[in-house]
């Protein structure tokens, strides 16, 4: 049998499995804690497990020490975890469902949903399951089923976010690239020792800005000296800009042969930040080409891409922005 028939008659099976599943008649009656879909309380939220129908599953896990991690070893960004929360803490219903049409809607929960598990610290089973599937006409609200110890509803409602425009459905979302945290340099107190930037293409351009309690230092790698009389205003200026410096993407649609092809080159740029305690914090950046086609989609030539460099940051390809890099990529001579 074809594989992709096989996929397709599992899918199948697993629908008509989970939507027999949620229609049995062994079911709670309805109570108000069936139909609060928020938790009141998000600190007491261990871990949150997003789930789809594809397959894809992300897990969110509460550190002590380091605050939220992405699937045990990763750093999520900071604004994606506020979102989910707010949402888990702000859930109402906005409206309940025709009893004429629940099997049919059951059927659209098993078809397509986001499936979101909250746990409590130390426990293996979560203490609320929140289905969330399609939208009404409005785009006001998801079919939602809710889920507790107690056991699972006997009806979908309509869910929404008071004071949020839209659905909510898309703020659980379970690709892992889009949950990693994009910063590489993030020191909004400036506390770090040292910047350094060494140009492969223009070697004699090549610096090092050194931080510490007297003020700042500019050292020229190529000529192994300190400068004299550099424009004070400019250097702290440019030491400002590592308040903020994110790359836009991991690039996952390069296969392994064609991201080392780009990593094994002599790079344009190396950028290294040593901090307080003597680690380093480092991206090296690569050209990234660009092809250009004619009218009639034939390939004209290969260019530098205007808009994006690649960078090699922590083992990973990623894609950034020339705009946002060109504030820290300047020259020893801008401070002379």
């Amino acid at each position: 049998m074809n594989k992709n028939l096989i996929i397709s008659v599992l899918a199948i099976i697993s629908v008509g499995l989970l939507a027999y599943f949620l229609m049995q008649n062994d079911r709670t009656t309805i109570t108000s804690e069936q139909s609060n879909f928020a938790t009141e309380d998000t600190s007491a939220i261990a871990k949150i497990v997003i789930s789809d129908t594809y397959g894809k599953q992300v897990k969110l896990s509460r550190n002590e020490s380091n605050g939220w991690v992405l699937n045990d070893t990763l750093t999520p960004r900071a604004e994606a975890i506020g979102f989910v929360l707010e949402a888990i803490h702000g859930f109402k219903v906005k409206s309940g469902v025709a009893k004429a049409s629940l099997e049919l809607l059951f059927k659209r929960i098993a078809a397509m949903h986001i499936k979101v598990d909250l746990y409590e610290a130390d426990e293996k089973k979560p203490f609320k399951t929140i289905y969330i599937s399609d939208s009404n006409k409005e785009l006001s609200g998801n079919l939602a089923l809710l889920e507790t110890k107690s056991g699972r509803s006997n009806t979908p409602f309509y869910i929404h976010l008071e004071g949020h425009k839209g659905i909510v459905k898309p703020i659980f979302f379970t690709n892992e690239l889009e949950w990693m945290d994009t910063r590489i340099f993030k020191y909004p107190n400036l506390d770090f020792k040292s910047i350094t930037v060494q140009n492969y293409t223009a070697p004699e351009q090549s610096f090092k800005v050194e931080k510490s309690d007297n003020g700042l230092a500019i050292f020229d790698l190529k000529n192994l000296q300190y400068l004299n009389g550099f424009d004070t205003l400019y250097a702290y200026d440019y030491v400002n800009q590592y308040q903020k410096v994110y790359y836009e993407v991991r690039d996952h649609y390069l296969n392994e042969t064609q991201q080392d092809s780009i990593t094994n080159q002599q790079p344009i740029y190396q950028v290294t930040v040593e901090e307080k305690d003597g680690s380093k914090n480092s991206i090296k950046l690569f050209e990234k080409g660009e092809v250009i086609r004619t009218i009639d989609f034939d390939v004209k030539d290969l260019e530098k891409d205007r808009d994006r460099m690649y960078g090699l940051y922590k083992g990973n390809l990623v894609l950034c922005q020339k705009f946002t890099f060109n504030r820290i990529l300047v020259n020893l001579d801008n401070f002379k």
